[in-house]
C-alpha cells in the first residue's frame, strides 16, 4: 500500500508577470507550481498559496492540473513555525489548500498532516519558507553624491549646453532582476521658474506602469538579496537646452520622477494579484540648463544733460 509519508507538499513558482485572475483562490490548477525539494521565497507581509497532494489510495480522481482541491478525500492540519515570535493569517483555508500571509522575516517551516477517516494519520510533510524584506531604493548616487541634491530639494543647475553625458545611477536592496517605475520631464521655465509653453515641452522617458513600461535593471542570482546592488544605471544623458519656436535656446528644466520598486521575489510575492510597488515616494529630481547671460550695453549720462 503507499505510504502517507511520500505526500508532496507544493509551493509557487512564479513567472515575473501574472494577470489577475477572477477566481477566489489565488491559484486553481499547478501550472506554476514546484514541490518540497525547493525552498520557497516570499516577500513579508504578502498573501502566497500552497497546496499538499493527497494520498493516492484515498484520493483516485485528485488531478491538480484540473484542480487544486477537487476529489480530495482525506482531511489536512496545517501548522506554521516563525523564526522567532511571527505570525502567521491563513488568508484561504480549503482543506489541502491554504493562502497564508507571514510578518516576519527569516526561515519559516509549515508542517502539514494528512488524515484518513477516524484518526489514521500519516507522517507530516514539510515546506520550508524565507520571507524576505520588500526591495529598496538605497541612493540616487549620480543625484545625491554626485550633483549633491536631495529630492524635492533645490535644482542642480549647468551653465550652457553639455558636452558630455551623465550616468544617471541608482542603487538598491533586494532580489535582481528590479524593476522601476520612473520618468524624464523637459520643459522650458523663465527666470522665476515658472513654466513657459513651448512646443517642445515633453515627456523625454516614460518608464511608468501607469502609462508606459517600467525599465527591468540588474542580473545575477535572483535567490540572493543585494544589500545593496551597487549602482545600476537607469540611462546616460547630455543636458542641454531645447529651443523656442524661433530656434532660439531656452532656458531648460528636466524632471526626473521616480515612482517605485518592484524585485523579483515581490513580484512572485504578487502571484494572482495587482502588482505592489515598494519604495513609493514620489521622489523628485531637477536639473537646470541656463543659457549664458547676453548682457546689454553700459549706459551713462547724457553729455548734453549739463547744457544750459
Amino acid at each position: 500500500m503507499k505510504k502517507t509519508n511520500i505526500f508532496k507538499i507544493v509551493m509557487t513558482l512564479v513567472m515575473a508577470f501574472i494577470v489577475t485572475g477572477a477566481f477566489a483562490q489565488l491559484a486553481t490548477d499547478n501550472t506554476d507550481f514546484v514541490d518540497n525539494t525547493t525552498t520557497d521565497y516570499v516577500t513579508i507581509n504578502k498573501s502566497m498559496p500552497y497546496y499538499v497532494e493527497p494520498d493516492g489510495l484515498y484520493s483516485p480522481s485528485f488531478d491538480a492540473s484540473l484542480s487544486l482541491t477537487g476529489d480530495v478525500n482525506t482531511t489536512f492540519s496545517w501548522t506554521y513555525t516563525p523564526p522567532v515570535s511571527g505570525s502567521a493569517t491563513v488568508d484561504t483555508d480549503n482543506n489541502n489548500y491554504q493562502e497564508v500571509t507571514f510578518d516576519e522575516i527569516g526561515t519559516w517551516t509549515i508542517e502539514v498532516e494528512e488524515t484518513y477517516n477516524a484518526g489514521c494519520a500519516g507522517t507530516a510533510v514539510t515546506q520550508t519558507v524565507e520571507v524576505v524584506a520588500v526591495p529598496e531604493i538605497t541612493v540616487f548616487d549620480f543625484f545625491e553624491t554626485t550633483l549633491g541634491i536631495t529630492s524635492g530639494g533645490a535644482a542642480y543647475e549647468y551653465c550652457g549646453n553639455q558636452t558630455t553625458s551623465d550616468d544617471i545611477n541608482i542603487a538598491f536592496n533586494g532580489f535582481p532582476n528590479f524593476q522601476l517605475d520612473w520618468q524624464l520631464d523637459v520643459e522650458e521655465i523663465d527666470g522665476t521658474g515658472a513654466t513657459v509653453v513651448n512646443a517642445n515641452n515633453a515627456t523625454l522617458v516614460d518608464n511608468t506602469a501607469a502609462t508606459g513600461t517600467p525599465q527591468v535593471l540588474g542580473g545575477g542570482n535572483a535567490l540572493v538579496r543585494a544589500e545593496p546592488t551597487g549602482n545600476l544605471t537607469i540611462e546616460s544623458r547630455t543636458f542641454t537646452m531645447i529651443q523656442d519656436a524661433s530656434t532660439n535656446d531656452v532656458r531648460t528644466k528636466y524632471t526626473y520622477t521616480f515612482n517605485g520598486v518592484t524585485d523579483n521575489i515581490s513580484r512572485k510575492s504578487d502571484y494572482g494579484k495587482t502588482a505592489t510597488w515598494y519604495d513609493i515616494g514620489g521622489y523628485t529630481f531637477e536639473i537646470i540648463v541656463n543659457p549664458a547671460p547676453e548682457t546689454g550695453p553700459i549706459y551713462h549720462i547724457k553729455n548734453d544733460w549739463g547744457n544750459l
